[in-house]
């Protein structure tokens, strides 16, 4: 065993090598194939053909959901921090990010379902209980009165009416997990009135981004387990303690950029993107061949899947009401060890030169990302009682490297030119789906989105871009410039010259 300035120094050294900084990939490679969570990252690639870095994602993010309730887990200084956390996927249109997210959730959803059943049978009971409980009242106020016409004593009218008061019902809890489309102020008092373990989760993502929900501080705040209040000056606060929060966001890269465009500056300060785990994984759209269709008929692995978080998402009710308690997940020796030589290297590392250079903020937050996915994949596997060990960390950080490369990916390799040319190509996807085909360049210029496209200069380098890769063709009718989004299928002289008037002929 190394003495500890032994091991900073191995750590310094080596920091590259413990960091599996093996370059960018477009897509998570599989590793620790003997565990579930990969066998049914296995077995919906092959089922439902989308990119598997989004079907990781998705599936983590329900064992985030499904475990966040019932365990913390411990870090190598002693603290003990929540387990939950934040995803976000670019992906384009047409990914079957609904496929995946319906396949990941179904134990989460399908219990949401039975929670709304008798949500809505408590709120029944209240209405009929709030309406006895109104007669009651009227009752004894009329007899009050009656009594004061009468100049009798109401003293004892008055006490049963003080007793109905405290007997009066209460409104039945929200027990909603998941949040879709709420503001700020509406899911932390849903948080704060029903379930305090929930998660703002959707395939569809746009809505979520643009809500104020994603930008309030409250978000950071359930990240790190702090109490949340909101105050209101005409109604009654809605505070969360020890709430947990898992984010999982599917969205279309031109809709991030957008976003990104109004208030990437202020998330990135904040330290939001800095938590969350990112991916853009590489597309499977023209390369989901089957022999024929098949039914859907899943094997004992998503059983085994499907068996343990239902499991896990069913304590949820037992937690909340105190009946059980809430666990510690501790690192063993060899783990805590790992833990410690990761956490030096990614320090190393924010020096000139390093992975994390003028990134310190990202950097500082991944050994606590590492060590949070290393709880939720050995919960999963091997329960909660079960200490940490240091397979466990060397499947966390292979993932979590997976996301690092892909967040320097989104946010520091790609160009400018690069990042219009992938919004010019979902742009002429959406256009090609429509059988648009020919069009004036011009008219391009004019009706792209995002509309930051519509700066000449920019244009034109997306455009030669995708002219390079033959995604697109450029032709002459006329003197004008026109596009055509189809070049592999045989030219269509009529239908071309049409667009743009006298045709000349001309292709480049």
């Amino acid at each position: 065993m190394m003495s500890g300035y032994d091991d900073i120094r191995y750590a310094i050294q080596n920091s590259r090598i413990i960091l599996a900084d093996y370059g960018f990939q477009k897509e998570v490679r599989k590793t620790h194939g003997n565990t579930l969570i990969e066998k049914v990252a296995d077995e919906l690639q092959q089922e439902i053909q989308a990119p598997r870095g989004l079907i990781i994602a998705k599936l983590l993010s329900a064992l985030s959901i499904g475990l966040q309730h019932l365990v913390d887990v411990q870090t190598p200084r002693g603290e003990v921090v929540p387990i939950s956390c934040y995803f976000i996927t670019l992906a384009k249109s047409g990914e079957r990010k609904t496929a995946v997210e319906s396949a990941a959730y179904k134990p989460i959803y399908e219990f949401q379902k039975e929670l709304d059943e008798q949500s809505e049978k408590r709120q029944r009971d209240y209405s009929l209980e709030l309406e006895i409980f109104e007669e009651k009242k009227r009752f004894l106020k009329k007899k009050i009165k009656r009594l004061l016409g009468k100049e009798e004593c109401t003293k004892d009218a008055e006490a049963q009416l003080k007793a109905l008061h405290e007997e009066k019902p209460q409104p039945p809890s929200d027990m909603q997990i998941i949040h879709t489309d709420s503001s700020a102020e509406a899911f932390v008092d849903r948080m704060s009135k029903g379930c305090k373990y929930a998660a703002i989760a959707s395939g569809e993502g746009g809505v979520v981004l643009k809500s104020s929900a994603i930008k309030s501080p409250a978000v950071l705040c359930l990240y790190s387990g702090e109490t949340v209040k909101i105050t209101r000056k005409t109604s009654e606060s809605s505070v969360v303690v020890n709430g947990r929060l898992t984010v999982s966001i599917d969205v279309q890269p031109g809709v991030f950029e957008e976003y990104f465009s109004k208030y990437g500056e202020v998330m990135e300060a904040s330290g939001f993107f800095a938590r969350t785990f990112m991916a853009r994984p590489e597309s499977t759209i023209g390369r989901r061949y089957k022999a024929k269709e098949e039914s859907v008929n899943r094997s004992t692995i998503y059983s085994d899947y499907y068996e343990k978080l239902d499991a896990y998402v069913r304590m949820l009710p037992g937690i909340l009401s105190g009946e059980k308690a809430r666990i510690v997940v501790q690192l063993d020796e060899d783990a805590e060890e790992k833990m410690v030589m990761i956490n030096n290297a990614i320090e190393h590392e924010m020096n000139p030169g390093g992975i994390f250079e003028g990134h310190d903020g990202y950097g500082s937050k991944l050994g606590e990302k590492i060590l949070r996915l290393a709880c939720l994949l050995s919960v999963f596997e091997q329960g909660p009682q079960e200490k940490i060990n240091s397979a466990v960390i060397d499947h966390s950080l292979h993932l979590a490297m997976y996301f690092v490369k892909q967040h320097r990916e989104i946010f520091n390799q790609a160009s400018q030119e690069e990042r219009d040319e992938v919004l010019l190509q979902e742009w002429i996807d959406k256009k090609r789906s429509m059988g648009i085909r020919y069009i004036k360049k011009n008219t391009v210029r004019r009706v792209v989105v995002p509309e930051s496209l519509r700066n000449s200069k920019r244009l034109n380098a997306a455009i030669d871009r995708l002219v390079q890769k033959q995604s697109v063709v450029q032709y002459f009718s006329g003197n004008t410039v026109c596009l055509d989004f189809f070049p592999w299928l045989t030219f269509d002289y009529v239908a071309a010259m049409s667009v743009g008037g006298s045709f000349s002929g001309r292709r480049y």
